[in-house]
């Protein structure tokens, strides 16, 4: 008999992740809201949840994006858009 068993998806709260990230809830809240930014969510309902591994490629990746445009040699700005600093 052969059984597959599917990975039981794990979620995180807004809170969750906030505190696992060391980031506050404003910003996933804000970056959550903004459509360029791209973060992977799920709305359910009211609520937002959200696939750790998912952030956490997601951060990476934004990350790398910082470093690129960082590294190109101009002055000015070089936190990027949605930097938490950033109001």
């Amino acid at each position: 008999m052969n059984v597959q068993v599917k990975e039981k998806q794990i979620y995180e709260t807004l809170t969750e992740l906030s505190e696992r990230t060391k980031l506050p809830k404003t910003w996933w809240y804000r970056q959550s809201m903004l459509k360029e930014s791209g973060l992977p969510k799920i709305r359910a309902g009211k609520y937002l949840l959200f696939i750790p591994s998912e952030v956490d490629t997601w951060l990476r990746n934004q990350s790398e994006a910082y470093n690129d445009t960082s590294n190109n040699g101009q002055s000015g700005n070089r936190q990027g858009p949605g930097h938490p600093s950033l109001s």
